[in-house]
């Protein structure tokens, strides 16, 4: 393959991976180069106990239509899981049990009120600018400080933050309160189909699968294991250099699987 490309796609996630996809097959020589020693970036699996378990993104949705068109173009299936007949939640030490519907209700109230404001800030959620000074006050917050500025009991506040690790996949002092907001107001200002786009449909063959089909439509060149310094325009295409060799951090996911 040649050294100059007309496309590099540095980064192995998803969008770089459909970038990569898209472009070879416009007939570019198209270059894909990811740091890690794998594709997927957020999105990976491992075996645990003799099941494959999803790390990353796992869940995806019908209101997502261009993860679906990909899923279509695929062939792959999905499953809708059910409710569970019971269900368990931590308030400070104490653990604490009753039915599906007892749990969200307890989690409404708090979501309700982290998300006021919602509709005025983001009121086409597809175009997030549309109402920038109502977005403002939010855009500055982590999840966190948006959660600190509530007023909660200690049950809503445990219940909401475990619903919204579970919509950010991160601690919340991480994490956007605007991301929050616009996943809310994608799914159409409902907390229930929030919950189920996040929470409820997986791909029946794993993310793995989706993954390789759209890696596997098309010829590029892929380099794992590089991380990349720059890319830069020359001589009518584009070159790259590698980043020196450096110990990277890892970080630490906390699962109950593991």
């Amino acid at each position: 393959m040649p050294e100059r490309y007309d496309v590099i796609v540095v980064g192995g996630g998803f969008a770089g991976v459909t970038a990569a996809r898209e472009c070879a097959l416009q007939g570019r020589s198209t270059l894909l180069l990811e740091a890690r020693d794998r594709l997927g970036g957020r999105t990976w699996s491992a075996a645990w106990n003799g099941f494959a378990v999803e790390y990353g993104g796992a869940w995806v949705h019908w209101h997502q239509p261009h993860t679906f068109s990909e899923l279509t173009r695929a062939g792959l299936g999905v499953s809708v899981s059910d409710n569970a007949g019971r269900a368990y939640w931590q308030v400070g030490s104490e653990r604490r049990s009753g039915t599906i519907e007892e749990r969200d209700e307890i989690a409404r109230r708090g979501w309700d009120r982290f998300v006021e404001g919602v509709r005025e800030a983001l009121p086409q959620p597809h175009a997030p600018l549309a109402a920038l000074p109502q977005l403002a006050r939010f855009d500055r917050l982590s999840a966190a400080e948006r959660v600190a500025e509530l007023d909660f009991d200690e049950e809503e506040r445990d219940v909401l933050v475990a619903e919204l690790e579970s919509v950010t996949h991160a601690p919340l002092s991480e994490s956007g309160a605007v991301s929050i907001l616009r996943w809310h107001a994608l799914s159409g200002y409902s907390l229930e189909l929030t919950q189920h786009t996040g929470g409820r449909v997986t791909i029946d063959e794993g993310t793995g699968a989706l993954l390789r089909a759209i890696a596997d439509a098309a010829e590029f060149e892929r380099r794992l294991d590089t991380p990349v310094a720059a890319v830069r325009r020359r001589d009518g295409g584009w070159r790259w250099r590698r980043a020196p060799a450096r110990s990277s951090p890892r970080v630490q996911w906390s699962s109950p699987c593991r």
